[in-house]
């Protein structure tokens, strides 16, 4: 800022005018991008689907947004929250091992996310980093997926937490981007595996410091996503003694209108007031989604007394809208 005058021993400003004038500059050329990471749950803090995951087939999200992409030769693959860090920014990271038997000839897996406004990358730069730390033998590439185009970086083997960056530049005109970690499982004995932490993505060509998002940020962007923990936020009525409709208000809006499922091996329970809870292995029908909420039936239970409020009681559905 031009024009500093002195108006104290500490303190020093601008002409009211020339403030303003300065403040309006400083504004407009903030370098945003500096403050912005393009990957969400790169921490690995946020695992609404749960901790631990055997046999991960292609197309299963593990972390909040972070799936297995591909399994080339075989799915005997673990995914794993891990308390194992490079540093004190993470509490976790993310380890991938060879599960069920020892890896064939060819063995890998990719752990990816695909990013929603691709076009926003279009024609740029772009720098992809983050930590990882391999057992021996093992090793881990980064791709990146533009549209068409695949790009592949320099393979990471070290046994310790190693940062690794991979600078591209990306084609104009892209619909589609996927960030992708592929690890090496050829060979590798049951056990061994790899961990990846810090994952960031920044336009430019420079790795910037990893700032860890505060974590109930970190959650509602993954809530954008997917959604669980919806118990107790969602009411509605029994229209008969066996059947109820319930609305569930969304945590935050979520990208599209999402699919409402019920979660494998879990019955839902309802509170009826005046009968005390009740339970169904059924999974819910006439469902209808939005962005902000949704409502469905579900049938299968006893004794219900009609056109009383009832509450869902626990963890029984989740909203998925993942890309």
């Amino acid at each position: 800022m031009a024009n500093l005058q002195t108006i104290g021993p500490y303190i020093e400003s601008q002409p009211l005018n020339d403030n303003f004038a300065a403040l309006n500059d400083d504004i407009v050329n903030v370098p945003h991008a500096l403050y912005r990471n393009a990957i969400i749950n790169g921490n690995f803090d946020v695992w609404q689907r749960g901790t631990s995951f055997d046999n991960v087939s292609a197309g299963t999200y593990t972390a909040d947004r972070w799936k297995v992409s591909f399994n080339n030769v075989s799915n005997n693959v673990k995914v794993l929250r891990s308390t194992t860090v490079p540093n004190a920014n993470s509490r976790y990271s993310l380890r991938v091992e060879q599960m069920g038997s020892t890896g064939a000839s060819g063995d890998y897996s990719d752990i990816s996310q695909p990013i929603e406004d691709a076009a926003l990358f279009s024609g740029k730069k772009v720098v992809f980093s983050g930590w990882v730390k391999c057992d021996a033998g093992r090793s881990v590439t980064p791709l990146i997926f533009a549209g068409g185009n695949v790009y592949v970086g320099t393979p990471i083997s070290a046994t310790s937490f190693t940062q690794f960056s991979f600078v591209q530049q990306l084609p104009a005109g892209i619909s589609s981007l996927s960030f992708i970690l592929r690890v090496n499982r050829g060979g590798a004995a049951v056990g061994e595996g790899v961990n990846i932490a810090q994952v960031q993505v920044n336009v430019g060509d420079v790795v910037l410091p990893f700032q860890p998002r505060h974590l109930a940020e970190e959650l509602a962007l993954c809530q954008r996503y997917y959604q669980r923990g919806l118990q107790y936020r969602s009411v509605g009525t029994f229209y008969t003694a066996s059947a109820a409709s319930i609305i569930v208000p969304h945590i935050v809006p979520m990208r599209i209108a999402p699919t409402l499922e019920k979660l494998p091996g879990i019955s839902i329970i309802l509170d009826d007031v005046g009968a005390g809870s009740l339970t169904t292995s059924n999974s819910p029908f006439n469902t209808i989604t939005s962005e902000s909420a949704s409502r469905f039936d579900v049938d299968g239970f006893t004794g219900a007394n009609t056109y009383r409020f009832v509450r869902l009681l626990n963890d029984s559905i989740y909203l998925d809208a993942e890309l």
